[in-house]
């Protein structure tokens, strides 16, 4: 069964962001952002406390990578990402922009 995580983002620039979960969803976590940063990824499977499951994508990226890669909060606001930001993204997910 997969561990309860919650990730709450931000919703715009100036707020906070929160990770909260189990002490056992915590060391998942922190297990895939280890293979992430050793060049390895993994995906994880958790859940929110309605019992609604979703994969996470843990990437390490360089500093470049991750300056140019779109904030989660124009997602909120609907604004359309633009080419490069796509390409970005993609370039994180799969591993072309790993640091």
């Amino acid at each position: 069964m997969a561990e309860t995580l919650h990730i709450y983002p931000q919703e715009s620039e100036h707020m906070d962001a929160f990770i909260l979960g189990s002490r056992s969803a915590l060391l998942q976590l922190r297990a895939l952002i280890d293979k992430a940063l050793e060049g390895k990824p993994e995906d994880g499977e958790f859940m929110q406390s309605d019992g609604e499951g979703y994969p996470l994508s843990v990437r390490c990226v360089a500093e470049a990578w991750a300056d140019a890669l779109p904030t989660a909060y124009d997602m909120y606001r609907g604004k359309e990402w633009s080419d490069a930001d796509n390409a970005a993204f993609q370039a994180a997910m799969d591993g072309r922009a790993y640091g």
